[in-house]
């Protein structure tokens, strides 16, 4: 199969989220980014407060609604528009994926003391959460797959636990990758979506059926089933996103809660901006490589095709730069192997199984090492000179060791 590219972005034509072209090859992705520019926001932001009226008019409970944080991510603006720009009494939800930064750490604990929310986390034996990962790696590819399991149904679950009719998320990356669907259609998260995209069609109810599941596992599992329907109508629950009614512009948005509140950012090595997954000490690394291992792309190409969107950036600068930053060497792929116990010899065997065929021949340890020659403490001048005019906002408080770090660590903020 022929990869194509976006003649406007870098998006390729097997985007997992799945993407069309016009036939002036311009992805979906770029064509709905226009309406941007076409709808008016100021009413979209009342019906997001006609919304929020009519739950608050038929909900008692002492929480206005459920936002999920991670420290990272849009969470930490979705916190601050929900609780000082509508006026809800949030209460913050959280899983714990057990390779937490110290930075995410520290983001988390300043969220809820700045806000002043109750926050609940969810923490799933330490243990178990790596015999999970070891399976969803070794089988699907995707070591990440029980953190976005957890972080898409523990919010759910609480909501209906405590009877909490309204989750409010920030983005909804199918819309803003790749133009999912049409802001104006208020499309709200559900089970389906969770199944189809954010858990790749692999729901933790498929893996009951599987006998290379140990019985003990399968008891874990059942922790992380999506709610029955009857319970989410019972409540009225609708879980919507942010970026539907705001002309969602996610890297401003989260660089003015980076100045505003003074939370920390992680100098990534494969990604443009240091705010986005700063949460977390693999994803930037070592799901990344598995991304462009299977896809061709990262991180860095879903943060420039949203420069190229707004128009901070020109194609070309962004294509070499591109070019550059997928090929710089992956880090903490030793720290990641030790941490979920496999050998380094079985990493490289798990990147050959899910290599994309007609991007990659080989992936051995050698190969690799030859295929990322870049380092980011070598970025040429030229390059240097596009990223300085950029002005990306950073705040590095911590210099991260190789360690993830669990949810055990208190973190000081004063």
């Amino acid at each position: 199969m022929v990869v194509k590219l976006c003649k406007k972005c870098l998006y390729p034509s097997n985007h997992p989220l799945g993407i069309i072209f016009d036939e002036d090859g311009i992805c979906s992705g770029c064509l709905q980014h226009k309406e941007k520019k076409v709808i008016n926001w100021q009413d979209r932001k009342k019906d997001l407060e006609n919304l929020i009226d009519r739950t608050k008019f038929s909900n008692n409970n002492h929480y206005d609604c459920v936002v999920p944080v991670t420290g990272g991510k849009d969470s930490l603006f979705t916190a601050h528009y929900v609780k000082n720009e509508l006026g809800l009494k949030p209460l913050f939800v959280t899983y714990n994926s057990h390779y937490n930064s110290l930075t995410g750490l520290y983001n988390i604990q300043k969220l809820q003391t700045d806000l002043g929310c109750d926050l609940i986390s969810f923490n799933l034996n330490q243990s178990k959460a790596k015999e999970i990962a070891r399976y969803s790696l070794k089988n699907y590819g995707n070591f990440h797959w029980l953190s976005l399991a957890g972080h898409s149904v523990f919010p759910v679950q609480i909501a209906v636990k405590f009877k909490i009719p309204l989750i409010i998320w920030g983005m909804h990356q199918g819309i803003e990758q790749v133009g999912m669907f049409s802001y104006m259609d208020g499309i709200q998260m559900n089970r389906q979506y969770r199944r189809d995209h954010d858990l790749f069609g692999l729901e933790p109810e498929d893996l009951l059926s599987k006998k290379s599941v140990s019985d003990k596992l399968k008891k874990e599992l059942i922790k992380f089933n999506y709610p029955n329907r009857d319970y989410l109508e019972k409540i009225g629950l609708r879980g919507i996103y942010l970026n539907n009614y705001l002309n969602w512009d996610n890297r401003k948005m989260q660089e003015k809660i980076i100045k505003t509140y003074k939370y920390g950012t992680l100098n990534s090595n494969r990604a443009l901006f240091p705010f986005e997954d700063s949460n977390n000490i693999f994803y930037s690394e070592v799901h990344d490589l598995f991304k462009f291992i299977k896809y061709g792309y990262g991180k860095v190409t879903d943060h420039l095709c949203q420069e190229i969107r707004f128009n901070r950036i020109s194609r070309k600068e962004a294509s070499e730069l591109n070019d550059f930053y997928l090929r710089i060497s992956p880090e903490k792929i030793e720290t990641f192997c030790s941490w979920i116990k496999i050998t380094k010899a079985d990493f490289y065997q798990i990147l050959e199984k899910f290599k994309n065929p007609n991007l990659f021949k080989n992936t051995t340890e050698k190969n690799i090492n030859l295929l990322f020659g870049n380092s980011k403490q070598k970025i040429p001048s030229k390059l240097k000179k596009i990223i300085s005019k950029l002005n990306i906002v950073s705040n590095i408080i911590y210099n991260e060791d190789e360690s993830p770090i669990s949810f055990k660590k208190t973190i000081n903020i004063d």
